[in-house]
């Protein structure tokens, strides 16, 4: 099982990567906290 803290840690990178690179299509951002 994963914790919380590293599903959170996930999701902020995953944001982080977003927001400098606008060019990232969001809607087609997928996250599967099973690989974190």
């Amino acid at each position: 099982m994963t914790e919380a803290d590293d599903v959170g840690m996930l999701l902020a990178r995953s944001f982080a990567a977003v927001l400098s690179h606008p060019e990232i299509d969001s809607s087609e951002l997928k996250i599967d906290a099973r690989e974190a």
